[in-house]
């Protein structure tokens, strides 16, 4: 049976793998995206590289983005723009083009998207909010079925090892304490030894 400390210690540091694990996962967020009728969705890294494109100070470009338009899967390219140049994103076969709030933090050849509900609207018109951008964690529910929660290889991987890492120093130190007595009986049975021999 395994020493309560022993139990103590190895719950805790399951507990910071388990945090450490929701953290990488929380750097793939997903974006859900409805505009007059077409729900697109697509996932991204909260922190992106971008296109060497971004030049102007005014977008965030990202090139060939897989995702799903009306469950339809395809590549586009993004522009994520910033509140100067009108905030909002625009795919760049042209299908979407919509301003509203500057959806990162930082600047475009380091940004950093910022989760949350958007309303977005229509260049073409300038009218009324007519478009809906979700952005979410990967481990919140998925607003359409397409949105994948499956966690990424890298997650499992970093999970794996820690779990491992962990019951390895559990077995460790129940080893350690079978078969090496603490200094302090190794004391008592040395003074007693002396006390024999006088």
């Amino acid at each position: 049976m395994f020493p309560k400390q022993t139990i103590l210690r190895t719950l805790v540091l399951a507990g910071i793998v388990a945090s450490a694990s929701a953290m990488a996962r929380a750097d793939t967020l997903n974006f859900v995206l409805i505009s007059q009728g077409d729900t697109i969705d697509f996932s991204l890294p909260s922190s992106p590289v971008t296109a060497s494109q971004s030049q102007s100070g005014w977008d965030a470009q990202l090139n060939d983005v897989s995702m799903s338009v009306n469950g339809e899967q395809q590549n586009n390219g993004l522009y994520f723009y910033t509140s100067d140049a009108g905030g909002g994103l625009q795919f760049s076969n042209g299908t979407f083009d919509l301003f509203g709030a500057q959806l990162f933090s930082g600047n475009v050849h380091h940004p950093t998207f910022l989760p949350g509900t958007f309303g977005l609207s229509s260049s073409y018109d300038g009218g009324p909010v007519d478009s809906s951008l979700n952005i979410s964690s990967s481990e919140a529910a998925p607003s359409s079925p397409n949105v994948s929660t499956v966690p990424e290889p890298s997650s499992l991987l970093l999970s794996t090892g820690a779990l491992a890492f962990i019951a390895a120093l559990g077995v460790r130190a129940f080893y350690r304490k079978q078969h090496h007595p603490p200094q302090t009986q190794a004391a008592a049975a040395g003074d007693a030894q002396l006390g024999e021999d006088a």
